[in-house]
């Protein structure tokens, strides 16, 4: 049943589900935003809070939200948090420079733009954390948009191999043989048809196609006759 209620919806990066604005459980910002993140994907990759500074937060809300260092009990506001650069000019890989306070407020985040990627620590840990929770992506900032189109085609063609590999295994293996020369027969033939016309410079009409497979239906036939008849002596 289609929702009367109009309300934008919105994609997130990370798992890639459509929300309804008011489905996420947050205010969205009223400026443009270029990436969201959805409060699941959030929870499950409680590392993206220790980036909330770089996220579109309310400033009547930033005194009101405090941070929890991990290294000790003491409670922040978050526009104090520092950023990587800021804490360390250290460019050793295993200097973890993720920041060192994390927000408590575990909502659907909303990014500006995708230059906040370009402020994930790239420690081998952190690194390795990314590889494990399948969100290595989200430190290419260059072309997001691309990566989810080349994310979608790879998922498509995976359902369409899988599609194809189930339609193939039951076909019995015989009829399957029988298809597959036929296939590459029907290739061979018409390719070399084909090259007539593109020899001669001639335009390939609608005659010339039917008149190409009238001719492979004739050819058909006769083996199919041949094969009854060898049967038949047998």
């Amino acid at each position: 049943m289609e929702d009367p209620v109009p309300d934008e919806m919105i994609q997130c990066i990370i798992c890639e589900d459509w929300y309804h604005t008011r489905h996420l459980g947050t205010e969205v910002p009223s400026n443009n935003f270029a990436e969201m993140i959805c409060e699941s994907c959030v929870t499950k990759h409680d590392f993206l809070l220790n980036y909330d500074s770089y996220s579109m937060v309310k400033p009547a809300r930033i005194t009101e939200e405090t941070n929890v260092d991990v290294t000790s009990d003491t409670k922040q506001p978050i526009d104090e948090i520092k950023t990587g650069e800021e804490q360390t000019k250290n460019e050793n890989s295993d200097y973890c420079k993720k920041p060192k306070q994390k927000s408590l407020k575990v909502c659907a985040k909303f990014w500006p733009n995708v230059n906040w990627r370009k402020e994930l620590c790239t420690c081998d840990d952190c690194l390795k954390m990314y590889e494990n929770e399948d969100v290595a992506f989200l430190l290419d900032s260059e072309d997001p948009v691309h990566l989810y189109e080349e994310k979608g085609k790879a998922k498509a063609q995976e359902v369409a191999d899988d599609h194809l590999q189930q339609q193939m295994n039951s076909i019995p293996r015989t009829q399957l043989i029988d298809c597959i020369a036929g296939y590459n027969d029907l290739k061979e033939r018409l390719g070399e048809y084909l090259k007539k016309f593109a020899e001669n410079k001639k335009i390939v009409r609608e005659e010339d196609i039917r008149e190409f497979f009238d001719e492979m239906n004739a050819r058909k036939k006769q083996r199919v006759n041949q094969v009854e008849v060898s049967h038949f002596c047998r």
